[in-house]
């Protein structure tokens, strides 16, 4: 149920926007999704609470807010 939440949740997330990625089962999912969707193309820009979070985004390809 968690990943299903979790992916539902990155369809929401629309190109160019600043996203708050925090931390959480369920985030986990919605962060693999919105790694899957940038590699299609979608352009967005993340800023991660916890280390893991940041590392885990970082390894998909989602860029952070300087």
């Amino acid at each position: 149920m968690k990943k299903i939440v979790g992916e539902k949740a990155a369809q929401y997330v629309k190109d160019g926007i600043v996203i708050g990625l925090g931390t959480g089962s369920t985030v986990y999912y919605t962060i693999n999704k919105l790694g899957e969707l940038i590699q299609q193309g979608l352009s967005i820009k993340g800023i991660p609470t916890p280390f893991q979070t940041e590392q885990l985004a970082r390894n998909l390809g989602i860029q952070f807010v300087n």
